[in-house]
């Protein structure tokens, strides 16, 4: 009979262009799954903004990153959205978002955002990489945008 193999099982799901299924956000986490490159994020920190929320920012060659998760409650004017984040001038952004048009996957890079609608999640998330040198106030900008009750 053949043997088992020990090494750990790696899922490789393809996505065209970084474009990622809205769905895989609600996958629950193992806590056992361990980075790859660990030290990547060492100068990573997570810390509180508005109402507590899930606020990364990093920073590393030259760039520096922001990332955010709102409740699912939260509601952004979609323009208003539109615009800030056209006038952000990103490396990258990425994002799933709850608008007053619906719920919108979020892709952009080199200066070109793309929204494409999705199904509604229970969560909303936004990623966004930036030159170093840009330093903006990125999570009170995103929640300028907000139309539910602040």
């Amino acid at each position: 009979m053949g043997q088992r193999s020990l090494t750990p099982q790696r899922t490789h799901c393809p996505n065209p262009q970084g474009q990622l299924d809205a769905s895989w956000l609600n996958l629950p986490r193992n806590p056992q799954r361990q980075a790859s490159f660990t030290h990547a994020n060492k100068s990573a920190s997570l810390r509180p903004t508005e109402n507590d929320l899930d606020t990364l920012y990093n920073h590393a060659d030259d760039y520096q990153s922001f990332g955010q998760r709102f409740p699912a409650q939260y509601c952004f004017d979609f323009e208003q959205l539109q615009t800030q984040l056209s006038q952000l001038n990103a490396e990258r952004i990425k994002g799933l978002l709850n608008t007053n048009q619906g719920w919108f996957i979020v892709n952009g890079s080199d200066g070109q955002l793309n929204y494409r609608r999705c199904s509604a999640s229970s969560t909303q998330c936004i990623e966004i990489i930036l030159r170093e040198d840009m330093t903006l106030n990125i999570s009170t900008t995103l929640n300028a945008c907000r139309t539910d009750d602040q």
